[in-house]
């Protein structure tokens, strides 16, 4: 029993012993020290001129688009509306009406 009690000690003694060696080294390990770092070219803006979308996108199912009546303020959608899967979409006042197929400028 003495054996067994003094084989027990001597091996929780080892474990903890790598257990604080195991805190030391990742307690000072940097974490950040792989960041790659960014080149200014790579944080600049795109001019404001440019329109949001490609000029010749065509919209399709499942698209979220903003919808605005610039001469009736009070009908615009208050969140962006799908085109369902058959290629309309709704909107109050004027029914459904065909999305998918055509550019932004074209749905205009």
């Amino acid at each position: 029993m003495a054996m067994t009690n003094r084989i027990e000690r001597k091996f929780i003694g080892k474990s903890q012993a790598v257990l604080v060696a195991f805190v030391a080294i990742v307690g000072c390990s940097n974490p950040v020290a792989n960041i790659p770092e960014l080149k200014p070219e790579q944080l600049v803006a795109k001019p404001v001129n440019q329109p949001a979308y490609e000029q010749n996108y065509k919209m399709v199912p499942y698209d979220l688009i903003t919808i605005r009546f610039p001469f009736h303020p009070e009908q615009d959608p208050k969140a962006p509306v799908s085109i369902r899967p058959d290629g309309q979409i709704s909107l109050d006042g004027v029914g459904s009406v065909r999305a998918a197929g055509l550019t932004p400028d074209e749905l205009g």
